[in-house]
């Protein structure tokens, strides 16, 4: 919806789990709190158009105006990039697997699935 432009930050699921593993048995990481992804951004257009081509699509992206999509009184965060600098410091935990990939390797999943 809307121009598509704002951002998002994306993590497989593998950095995912490793961070939550890292962060249930690193001694010095008992009780504390950390942001577990990716700090990449990515604008959802280019993540539409990204899913489009890795799965062969010829649809059309459309953009859905802000207030069709959730009313007039929901309040978009045009920007959410988490603060991962924690995770790196304490658990030395970034995350490896790049948007596309993830995306390839979960496309393939579910065509493997069917």
């Amino acid at each position: 919806y809307d121009d598509g432009q704002q951002t998002r930050c994306f993590t497989y699921i593998e950095d995912t789990v490793r961070g939550s593993i890292l962060a249930a048995t690193v001694g010095r990481a008992e009780g504390q709190v950390f942001n577990i992804g990716s700090s990449r951004e990515t604008p959802i257009l280019e993540l539409a158009r990204l899913v489009k081509g890795l799965v062969g699509s010829p649809s059309e992206i459309v953009h859905v105006p802000y207030v069709e999509a959730y009313g007039a009184d929901f309040e978009e965060t045009r920007r959410r990039v988490p603060d991962v600098r924690k995770a790196e410091r304490e658990l030395g935990l970034r995350a490896e697997i790049p948007l596309e990939e993830g995306l390839r390797r979960t496309i393939d999943w579910f065509r493997d699935e069917r």
